[in-house]
């Protein structure tokens, strides 16, 4: 009697958990097919293989791209993955029992997806992107829960990228550090954050290749765009200084990534190359790096060759003071800073590249980027040629936008600077900078190198339709992909616009009025 009993109770208990639990719900799921060999259906019939059965509160199939999950965003139950090619794919793993179909939809980067099976159905949105995608997931959490902060934290990335190989998505898999980077932008809602790949094992930074087609390097910025409300400010001026520079010195790369952290999105980034020995091509001891902080301009008495950091500047590379030289970048402050013009005249090409402040002064003035006259400037001295070379860092205050500490972006934007010359201005945080005094002084014919270098550039890729239409593509790039909708979405208090026209007439307006401000100097000497 007692062993009827037990066993009418188990058969009870297995009865109860399948009217409870729904048994299908923990089926292996065994079956692979990819996205392009599923059946599409219309609406109607969508409609109702809904009416005919009841939601599921598990999941009927798994999503990934070659055994790598597929980018999730908890809070709009979402899943993202890119094209490639203007094409995807990405399988869908599920039971025997569940049937998959694609429902018909007029959104070109929008797929729905239903899986059902007799009793239950569960429906899968998926947001196609044109950018790459970078998803991180984190497991320690720091105090008030937050998952980055300002020290480093590991955890785990993975990198959707295709931009690179034909026809299919190129994946990195890295264990990895984060932490929030940035000054005033720490006070954003929506945060920088710099990546650092390092060994699983050891903890130890790793060099990583060919990540989005970037050069080797441990450590890459992922800059938040937050407070530009084009996206594309930063984007637009060092691409710019690509054209100008023309290789002839380095320069930094970027490119826009949507970001997740811990399955919650996180809206579109510049996933951009950082400051650093590997960025700038620096072997052993033949040059240096220097990168300026702020807008003070150090003292040459407060100096302590000791340290890697003396107020605004912070030796990059090398990473020992005992291996560093403070001398070079001393030289610049000494003659810009302490000298009279005469002395200045006579001694300052001996420390400098003319036609590399050339190009660095044409990139200031066209982008009008009074935060990067000192502050943001980087120095790369050349031991063999004992010569500095200036690198473009950090061009969000730009194309008319500009520094406003009254409001909680702290940016304005203002279409009159189009028409105003950085290098004629008296500037609030600065006694004066480099390509100022090469200009008021005209050291080696410095006007007239600019003219000639502006006459070349306004031929070709500064031409006013062809640079208007450049700038414009970039926009409508962000836009079309819908990464600016989702941004917005994300953080409707970060900059936004819903077009170009801003940044389209301070280009239309700023490209005559460089003209009449550097072609009258074309005809003072043999330059031209």
């Amino acid at each position: 009697m007692k062993n009827k009993i037990f066993f009418l109770t188990i058969i009870i208990f297995f009865m109860g958990l399948f009217f409870i639990i729904d048994i299908e719900g923990i089926e292996d799921l065994n079956n692979s097919m990819s996205i392009k060999d599923i059946k599409n259906i219309s609406n109607k019939e969508f409609q109702k293989i809904k009416k005919d059965r009841r939601q599921a509160n598990y999941d009927l199939l798994n999503i990934k791209y070659k055994n790598n999950e597929v980018p999730y965003d908890t809070e709009k139950n979402i899943y993202y993955i890119c094209y490639y090619d203007n094409k995807y794919d990405f399988e869908l793993i599920f039971n025997d029992n569940t049937t998959i179909k694609t429902v018909e939809n007029t959104n070109k980067n929008n797929i729905k997806i239903i899986a059902y099976n007799q009793k239950k159905y569960k429906i899968y949105d998926i947001s196609l992107t044109k950018f790459p995608i970078i998803n991180i997931d984190i497991s320690e959490k720091k105090k008030n829960n937050e998952l980055i902060t300002t020290k480093y934290t590991q955890g785990k990335v993975n990198i959707f990228d295709n931009t690179q190989v034909k026809n299919k998505l190129n994946v990195v898999n890295e264990t990895a550090q984060f932490k929030i980077r940035g000054l005033s932008s720490q006070s954003y809602d929506k945060k920088s954050y710099s990546i650092q790949f390092i060994d699983s094992d050891s903890g130890q930074k790793k060099l990583v290749n060919n990540v989005l087609g970037f050069k080797d390097n441990n450590t890459f910025a992922l800059n938040s765009l937050y407070e530009d409300d084009s996206k594309i400010r930063d984007t637009l001026s060092l691409n710019t200084w690509k054209k100008i520079n023309n290789k002839k010195t380095n320069d930094i790369n970027i490119k826009y990534v949507e970001v997740f952290i811990n399955n919650r999105y996180y809206g579109l980034y510049g996933f951009s190359e950082v400051i650093n020995e590997y960025t700038l091509d620096v072997q052993g001891k033949d040059s240096e790096i220097y990168k300026i902080n702020n807008h003070n301009v150090p003292k040459l008495n407060t100096f302590n060759n000791d340290l890697l950091v003396n107020d605004s500047i912070e030796i990059a590379y090398p990473k020992s003071a005992k291996n560093a030289s403070w001398e070079p970048i001393k030289n610049i402050i000494r003659l810009n800073y302490d000298s009279n013009d005469q002395v200045f005249k006579e001694n300052i090409l001996k420390y400098i590249d003319i036609d590399n402040c050339v190009d660095y002064f044409i990139l200031c003035e066209l982008t009008h980027n009074a935060d990067g006259l000192w502050k943001n400037n980087v120095f790369k001295y050349i031991k063999m040629t004992k010569k500095m070379l200036k690198i473009p860092w950090d061009f969000d205050l730009t194309w008319g936008a500009c520094w406003d500490g009254t409001n909680e972006l702290m940016v304005n934007y203002n279409i009159e600077t189009s028409e105003n010359l950085l290098v004629e201005n008296k500037h609030e945080n600065l006694s004066g900078y480099l390509e100022q005094r090469l200009w008021q002084n005209n050291v080696g014919n410095f006007r007239q190198k600019v003219a000639k270098r502006w006459k070349e550039l306004r031929s070709g890729f500064l031409e006013t339709e062809s640079f208007v239409n450049y700038a414009n593509s970039l926009y409508d790039e962000v836009t079309e992909s819908g990464a600016r909708k989702r941004e917005h979405e994300r953080w409707p208090d970060g900059g936004y616009s819903t077009d170009n026209s801003f940044i389209e007439k301070f280009i239309r307006q700023r490209l005559p009025y460089l003209d009449s401000q550097f072609l009258q100097y074309l005809d003072d000497s043999g330059e031209n």
